[in-house]
């Protein structure tokens, strides 16, 4: 049976004929007399204090990882295994249960997710890749904060027995790992700021489109809609509306570097010499799309900005209102139309 449960809105799966393995991750557990006032906050933090994720008791308002910080003191420590293998990507980050008596936490031991285009059907088809890298083993701290007091508590991961690596092959694995999660963020990111520009930049193509003295401002528009458009199908398959196109078109920069990460990260062992030679590769390709998209950013963007400002166009386009007699024909048109 598929379930969610009510306190942190986690995903549940309760077997009717068979028993549950243990969960896979760090498990927190902690203690309330009472249900604590305001927002309960859970840190992992690396050994040095570093902030790795951060959760809240409030969905809609998770705090974000702050700035490295001196770690606090510890007490107690705790013993987990890190699985092997790639774990699912969370969904939707869990929040922060806070009810009165025994609370339980569970953190996947991952780094924050590569940022994802936004509203864009291609990216259900790589969401593993988008998945952030597992820690690797090694010393640990979780900071619980609950009505202006914080309790530290200091863990250990250590490697599955049965893998055959080392822990420097583990650490060479997470630190290629990280880079190709931030180039894909970086390139996620410059997709969404792409798409955000060019809807500006058609909405004022529209308004100018029936006004004779900005035929400048449309020409220009155009321009700028093209030379945004190609950075972009440069990045991403724009083609992909459906799962299906994922299929029929080939893959650009992004899947690229999401399909270098889940190769990667397909089991414990170190990458290989051509895994760290395409991820050359797909950086230096995708470095400059990126650096087309500043220049772009600093010249023929502004140039337009100034130009529509220039040309007093109407932040609002309001459609000419047609008189009673114009109407009246329109609809008698429409009507021997049909």
């Amino acid at each position: 049976e598929l379930g969610t449960d009510k306190e942190t809105g986690e995903k549940t799966e309760t077997y009717l004929d068979a028993g549950k393995n243990p969960p896979d991750g760090v498990l927190v557990q902690y203690w309330f007399r009472e249900p604590p006032k305001g927002e309960v906050t859970l840190a992992f933090l690396d050994a040095r204090g570093k902030t790795i994720r951060a959760f809240s008791s409030r969905p809609d308002e998770r705090p974000t990882a702050p700035a490295p910080d001196a770690a606090l003191p510890t007490e107690g420590a705790e013993t987990v295994q890190r699985p092997t293998g790639a774990a699912e990507p969370d969904k939707k980050e869990p929040a922060v249960a806070k009810k009165a008596g025994l609370n339980r936490f569970i953190w996947n031991m991952r780094y924050p997710d590569a940022a994802k285009v936004d509203n864009d059907v291609s990216m259900d088809e790589f969401e593993r890749a988008l998945a952030g890298p597992i820690a690797v083993p090694g010393s640990y701290q979780v900071r619980l904060k609950a009505e202006g007091k914080t309790y530290t508590a200091a863990f250990e991961t250590r490697l599955d027995p049965r893998a055959k690596v080392t822990g420097r092959d583990l650490e060479a694995q997470f630190e290629l790992l990280m880079r190709i999660s931030e180039k894909l963020s970086e390139t996620h990111d410059a997709i969404n700021r792409i798409r955000a520009i060019r809807s500006q930049v058609e909405a004022w193509e529209k308004r100018a489109a029936d006004d004779r003295a900005a035929r400048a401002v449309v020409k220009a528009a155009a321009k700028l809609r093209r030379e945004l458009t190609g950075i972009e199908e440069a990045l991403i398959q724009t083609k992909a509306v459906s799962r299906q196109d994922t299929l029929n078109f080939p893959i650009k920069l992004n899947a690229k570097l999401g399909g270098l990460a889940a190769t990667v990260a397909m089991g414990d062992a170190a990458p290989t010499r051509s895994m760290r030679e395409v991820f050359a590769d797909l950086s230096r390709r995708t470095d400059a799309q990126l650096a087309r998209l500043e220049r772009t950013m600093k010249g023929e963007v502004r140039a337009f900005e100034a130009l529509a400002r220039r040309s007093r166009i109407p932040v609002i386009g309001v459609p000419a209102r047609q008189s009673p007699a114009r109407a009246k024909a329109a609809a008698a048109r429409r009507a021997r139309g049909s």
